[in-house]
């Protein structure tokens, strides 16, 4: 445990998980998006 919090004291958790998560959502929606289209279709 020491470790990683040695390691980035400087880093905030949301300003590495903001991108990640904005990332994550985007593709899980566009994915979530062409399998309704399929089965839409």
């Amino acid at each position: 445990m020491t470790g990683p919090q040695y390691r980035e004291p400087r880093h905030p958790p949301e300003g590495v998980l903001s991108p990640s998560l904005v990332i994550t959502v985007f593709v899980v929606g566009a994915l979530a998006a062409l399998v309704f289209a399929f089965l839409a279709a």
